[in-house]
């Protein structure tokens, strides 16, 4: 940051600031006012992925309850993993983009997912996550 201006009003000095890096990026985790790698980042991760695997029978899918400690364990990893892949691809940039709202959200998602596509560990989560939602759709449907 550096001084833009100053201004004298009364007996008080006002000091106006601009900033000055060519770059800024947007930690998800310092904005819920997490320090990355504390315990509390962990604690907070898990209650999202615990959030959303929670909230699966509300798109369909009945989870038993002896299966969701395993679901979870799967969330839990795929959100780690799109977190690496999206801060890994937020550090690739070399220059300003000119987009941003929407068009910068499908961008770096459609980035991310070729990166996160291209790591054969995280094709195998996705399998296994995608073969836990269709047999607990199966065990709905025997159910119904």
């Amino acid at each position: 940051m550096e001084q833009s201006r100053t201004e004298v009003k009364g007996n008080l000095i006002e000091k106006y600031y601009k900033a000055t890096a060519r770059m800024f990026v947007i930690s998800y985790t310092l904005s819920e006012g997490l320090i990355p790698g504390s315990e509390d980042i962990a604690k907070w991760s898990k209650e999202v992925c615990n959030r959303a695997a929670g909230s699966l029978e509300a798109f369909g899918y009945k989870i038993q309850p002896e299966r969701m400690s395993k679901l979870l364990g799967l969330i839990e990893k795929y959100s780690s993993m799109e977190q690496i892949a999206h801060e890994e691809i937020v550090n690739q940039q070399k220059k300003a983009a000119h987009v941003s709202g929407p068009a910068l959200k499908i961008l770096l998602s459609l980035l991310s997912n070729i990166h996160l596509c291209e790591n054969p560990e995280f094709l195998e989560l996705m399998d296994e996550i995608s073969r836990e939602l269709a047999e607990q759709r199966e065990n709905r449907r025997e159910n119904t």
